[in-house]
């Protein structure tokens, strides 16, 4: 697997994650990745199981694809974050927006365009850069495949977590080339793993052998929430989760934060997006109360309901955290119709 042809598959990816551009309009069998695929296959098994898949990809319009494109990626809180600030924090600027900027600089280079650092397409653009410096010794070869491993060591993994989620999403379109940047990352990762020098500066460190046990563990917890009194269903953890495996619902007696573990991808957003610390990645919780519709309840509480007409306002977790920040006010206890009526 040459460092030019690995070089020229991140730069592919790279294109396919920022906006359309001509040649996405024509079926997946026509697009140059699928001949480097090709190549890749006979000692590639990621790029093996996903030749047929690319393959199917159909022709469309590009204003078609690039609608699809913006269903995605594309609003004020998007369905799947390509910024890795906002993936890992929920926040557009911030600690790997800065850090990006650092790594480009460090190098000489210089992002074209108005895009933020930490941009999928500029991250796998630099992964592309990483892979294909032409080394003229043996010994800077070997540095500049370090430089890169590091680079995915440090960034890899919540590209992989996108790549997953896309996988999932249902698209004809983005789950496919998702499947493929997922398993794609994964391999490069498996086959060199990082262990001599800093993608940014180029110092030589040894990898912390606990540190990577412990992150390969924890990638088999869900989300657990040890005391429900501690949550307030506020949701902002299902709003981050990028397969939707989490979801708050409410049945006419309750509302509920419902987990399928199956479409977990155990990304951890749902931990960090907590303010209240009350989730927590873990093995299965004692605490879950069993199962309604299509998943397991992490936390329910009763409506707090209008005194009034008796309407359904929240859920009472809702309704205690309200008054703990704000104090208690006669017109927290009435639904929007029946305030109206106190000033009629």
């Amino acid at each position: 697997m040459t460092d030019s042809r690995r070089a020229e598959l991140y730069a592919l990816l790279a294109e396919l994650l920022a906006e359309p551009l001509d040649w996405m309009s024509l079926s997946g069998r026509e697009w140059p990745l699928f001949d480097l695929l090709t190549q890749f296959a006979a000692e590639s098994d990621s790029a093996r199981r996903h030749l047929d898949l690319l393959a199917g990809i159909p022709s469309e319009g590009l204003n078609q694809r690039r609608k699809r494109y913006d269903a995605l990626f594309a609003s004020g809180r998007p369905r799947f974050w390509l910024y890795e600030s906002a993936a890992r924090s929920g926040k557009i600027l911030g600690p790997q927006t800065f850090e990006m900027a650092r790594l480009y600089r460090a190098r000489g280079l210089e992002p074209a365009g108005a895009e933020l650092p930490d941009h999928i397409s500029l991250e796998l653009t630099f992964l592309s850069y990483l892979a294909g410096q032409i080394a003229p010794s043996t010994s800077l070869r070997t540095s500049n495949l370090s430089h890169e491993q590091q680079f995915l060591e440090n960034h890899g993994a919540w590209m992989i977590d996108l790549g997953r989620a896309l996988g999932q999403s249902g698209d004809p379109v983005y789950a496919r080339i998702g499947a493929l940047l997922a398993d794609w990352l994964t391999e490069q990762m498996q086959l060199h793993p990082a262990c001599t020098s800093d993608a940014g500066t180029g110092e030589h460190s040894r990898m912390d052998a606990p540190r990577n046990t412990q992150h390969t563990a924890r990638n088999t917890f869900i989300p657990i929430i040890p005391n429900p009194d501690d949550c307030t269903l506020c949701g902002f953890c299902a709003q981050v989760c990028p397969t939707r495996a989490l979801k708050v619902m409410q049945n006419k007696e309750y509302d509920f934060l419902s987990l399928n573990p199956m479409e977990c991808i155990h990304c951890g957003k749902c931990e960090r997006i907590c303010e209240f610390h009350a989730m927590v990645m873990s093995s299965p919780s004692p605490h879950a109360s069993g199962d309604m519709g299509e998943g397991q309840i992490l936390c329910q509480s009763p409506h707090a309901r209008c005194l009034t007409c008796g309407k359904s306002i929240a859920s009472q977790a809702e309704m205690k955290y309200i008054v703990s920040q704000i104090g208690e006010a006669a017109w927290q206890h009435l639904c929007l119709d029946c305030r109206a009526g106190l000033y009629v």
